[in-house]
């Protein structure tokens, strides 16, 4: 199943839908869409005639629909129908400087399986459109009009659905104003398509999901892994650094009694030698019916101590949105 979405038409389609078109109309119509304006009624520059033309053609402006939101202190989470019954969630979050970031899904599901993380557990379904992906931007921009930074951390894994994703990146930069640097991109390691996004010069930031520098727990915990060995996935970062200069942030999800030990922090040390990078610490979300834990306070310090200890940057990540499931690796998409 297809959609004609109105964020795809052309300029060459956009004029021969009437003959009262004029070139600056293309225009109108992209800074309308940009606005988050959700009714062709309301484009007031467009003739009326083209409007009439667009509803013919389009229907409506979106092709997804809101169907519930949830909120949580710092987090708001959308579940969004789409046009085929599928759904998924996006989420916006605030920090402790009132920035406002959209965490965009990229897939319906997620290809990559992994057993610590709910969306991996609910399986693929489909990719998303670029549209889709560009929708749920404006869908967070009704909740909250000034939106600061836009990651790629929602439901998929971005990179298996490099061309929709590189399409809303450009939409965003080219449309919305939004500097690469404020995009990140996240990934569970899938290498093909890192070397995709070094190769197309986007200048946005690339987060890789670590968790552990042991090839054999991680091949365990995310099935990227049994593709893609750390020394494959080092080889990459470095040619990605060839490319692009910026820092990688290397996501490191805490699990407790896995990953938290002296050992883990050696084998940390040694994979991201020669890596321009800061180490996100993410202590693990309690996800019901998975095998696994959350450190405590006690065992996040320790952990920290042996980073300092090594000389690893880092960074502890406060987790939002845990009560209504908008935390990492926690959407799931569930409607009643």
């Amino acid at each position: 199943m297809t959609y004609d979405s109105v964020f795809n038409i052309t300029r060459e389609e956009l004029l021969s839908l009437s003959e009262k078109t004029k070139e600056f109309h293309y225009s109108c119509l992209r800074k309308w869409l940009s606005s988050a304006c959700d009714d062709f009624d309301k484009m007031t520059t467009l003739p009326s005639d083209l409007r009439d033309r667009l509803k013919e053609r389009y229907n409506r402006v979106y092709s997804s629909e809101v169907v519930e939101i949830k909120e949580d202190i710092n987090a708001k989470k959308l579940l969004i129908k789409l046009f085929d019954g599928a759904y998924i969630e996006c989420v916006l979050l605030t920090d402790y400087k009132n920035n406002h970031t959209a965490c965009l899904s990229s897939e319906v599901g997620c290809r990559m399986k992994c057993e610590f993380c709910a969306t991996g557990n609910i399986g693929f379904k489909r990719d998303l459109y670029s549209f889709e992906i560009i929708e749920q931007f404006f869908h967070l921009k009704k909740v909250c009009e000034k939106i600061d930074r836009i990651v790629y951390m929602g439901m998929g894994e971005p990179l298996c659905n490099f061309n929709a994703v590189k399409e809303s990146i450009l939409y965003f930069k080219n449309e919305c104003g939004l500097s690469a640097r404020r995009i990140t991109v996240s990934t569970s390691g899938y290498v093909k398509g890192i070397k995709e996004l070094a190769d197309a010069k986007l200048g946005v930031k690339l987060a890789v999901s670590l968790v552990t520098a042991d090839d054999e727990s991680r091949e365990k915990l995310m099935s990227a892994a049994r593709l893609y060995p750390l020394d494959e996935l080092k080889k990459t970062l470095l040619y990605y650094k060839s490319k692009d200069s910026q820092r990688i942030a290397l996501e490191y999800c805490l699990i407790s009694g896995i990953n938290t030990d002296l050992s883990s922090v050696k084998k940390i040390s040694l994979f991201a030698d020669k890596l321009v990078y800061s180490l996100n610490v993410i202590p693990w979300n309690t996800i019901e019916n998975l095998p696994f834990k959350t450190p405590d306070n006690k065992e996040i310090e320790a952990f920290t101590a042996l980073l300092k200890k090594y000389n690893i940057p880092f960074t502890i990540r406060e987790s939002k949105g845990q009560k209504t499931y908008s935390a990492c690796g926690m959407l799931v998409a569930k409607h009643k």
